[in-house]
């Protein structure tokens, strides 16, 4: 349970990382964005409602998404940590693209 609140909390930050380069990209090349960063206060909401809508499924899904895991548990894993890793690293780049671009500003 407590793996995948944080893992649902982990894409959330990743997602509002995407918005953030968005309006990186909009602002550079001058362009409309495609996603809107509206500020952090929405970002805390946004995650906010990540970790209750995560234990929300959980609470209503458990009981059919156990089984299904518990049928092959190596593929389970290796898709969890891939996918992990996947959502950290790109947070980590996006983190490190938008600390460049503001740092690149005149």
């Amino acid at each position: 349970m407590t793996v995948a609140v944080v893992f649902t909390f982990a894409i959330g930050v990743f997602w509002e990382l995407i918005e953030l380069v968005a309006r990186e990209v909009g602002e550079r090349f001058d362009i409309e964005p495609v996603l809107i960063h509206y500020g952090w206060r929405d970002t805390v909401v946004d995650l906010g409602f990540d970790v209750v809508g995560a234990l929300l499924v959980i609470g209503a899904d458990l009981r059919i998404f156990v089984p299904l895991m518990e049928q092959s548990p190596g593929v389970t894993g290796a898709v969890l940590v891939g996918s992990g890793w996947i959502v950290f690293g790109g947070s980590v780049l996006m983190a490190l693209l938008i600390g460049l671009g503001n740092s690149m500003r005149f």
